[in-house]
């Protein structure tokens, strides 16, 4: 089985604000320490629920007038991103990874169907309009050095390196973290909220 997880990654620093929304409303979520300027939601209805993310990505953009971008990745197979910015959806992209054996003569891009984002958009949009040709290429199924890229997480890991979010903050999810202790550990400052 492949990497199953989503979350929640706010442009914000202010982690009392999250906290207490994510209180308030009754969230079972791990929360991350504000890092480089971001903050990542692991939420388990989220988890239970792809709508879920999105509507906490609504709500929580809206309240705390930021910018979100929640990722889903489902068994290494799909992986998908949708960015709010102040409660609205500004873009979003998803990419289905075909199944069999890949022929060895067959471009990357050509194993999977992508429903496009707006690359332009979503670069403006994370203050990095000088990487929109990297950003393109990733999420058209390649490496930076024009390898493949095979699975759905390792496009999540670089796209969001690409977009100045710290690799500390992704491929994670709330199970994961519910899992595994030592993880949990790692992240300094780390904190769970309750759904009562």
């Amino acid at each position: 089985m492949g990497a199953t997880y989503s979350n929640l990654i706010l442009r914000y620093t202010g982690t009392e604000k999250v906290a207490d929304y994510l209180e308030a409303h009754g969230r079972d979520a791990y929360m991350s320490a504000a890092t480089d300027g971001f903050i990542g939601v692991y939420d388990k209805d989220a988890e239970d629920d792809d709508n879920e993310v999105y509507s906490l990505a609504s709500e929580l953009t809206e309240k705390l007038g930021c910018l979100g971008i929640s990722f889903i990745c489902a068994d290494d197979e799909y992986f998908e991103y949708m960015v709010h910015s102040n409660g609205l959806i500004v873009d979003s992209y998803s990419a289905t990874y075909g199944e069999g054996e890949e022929d060895d003569d067959e471009e990357a891009g050509s194993n999977f169907e992508i429903e496009p984002g707006d690359v332009d958009k979503l670069c403006d949009l994370f203050n990095v309009p000088d990487k929109k040709d990297e950003v393109t290429k990733v999420l058209d199924g390649f490496n930076l050095d024009g390898e493949p890229l095979f699975f759905p997480s390792d496009m999540n890991l670089k796209l969001a390196e690409l977009l100045g979010m710290p690799s500390s903050l992704q491929m994670l999810g709330y199970y994961y973290l519910e899992m595994d202790e030592e993880r949990r550990e790692e992240m300094k400052g780390l904190t769970k909220t309750s759904g009562g």
